[in-house]
């Protein structure tokens, strides 16, 4: 059914991000000894390029700060202050205090839009259930519907006009 093929999704959306995960953590091993040098990153006030192509964003020191930068957003002006926040507010552009900080911040954005895929894929799969069954649960009511109308239409009429005067008289009706 499509909501077990919706959690089956969701699992292996989960195992693809343990995956990407190990992965994540062999690139940072990787550059252990070039981040332990660039833990503070100081800036002569123009943006130096820590790591180039962190799972689509780069590392950049600027302004005493470390930004990851989403790579196919583009280049961004820090000195454009309207631009550095409309970056941040759409997720093109993270801010963080440190190295550390800044993988932690790609790695919870992307996590977080896995999840939310997951989250739709799994939406959609409970929307078309709960459409096919309301469809279902109309038609069976149409049905007892139309069957109501056939059984009353078989009364006899004669016994029926009878029923209906004595409710009549009887001050019920």
């Amino acid at each position: 059914s499509r909501l077990e093929s919706g959690l089956e999704e969701v699992a292996r959306s989960s195992e693809e991000r343990l995956s990407t995960t190990e992965t994540r953590l062999e690139q940072r091993q990787a550059s252990l000894a070039q981040r332990l040098s660039l833990i503070t990153p100081e800036s002569d006030g123009e943006p130096c390029l820590i790591q180039e192509g962190y799972f689509g964003y780069n590392l950049i020191a600027y302004d005493g700060r470390v930004w990851a930068a989403e790579m196919s957003a583009g280049s961004i002006d820090f000195a454009n202050t309207a631009e550095v926040e409309d970056w941040l507010a759409n997720g093109s552009l993270l801010r963080a205090a440190t190295i550390d900080g800044a993988y932690a911040a790609v790695d919870r954005l992307l996590d977080r839009r896995a999840f939310e895929a997951g989250l739709s894929k799994l939406g959609t799969a409970l929307d078309e259930k709960l459409t096919a069954l309301t469809s279902r649960l109309e038609s069976g009511l149409e049905e007892v519907a139309n069957r109501s109308d056939e059984r009353f239409d078989a009364l006899e009429r004669p016994k029926w006009r009878q029923w209906l005067g004595q409710k009549k008289n009887n001050g019920k009706l």
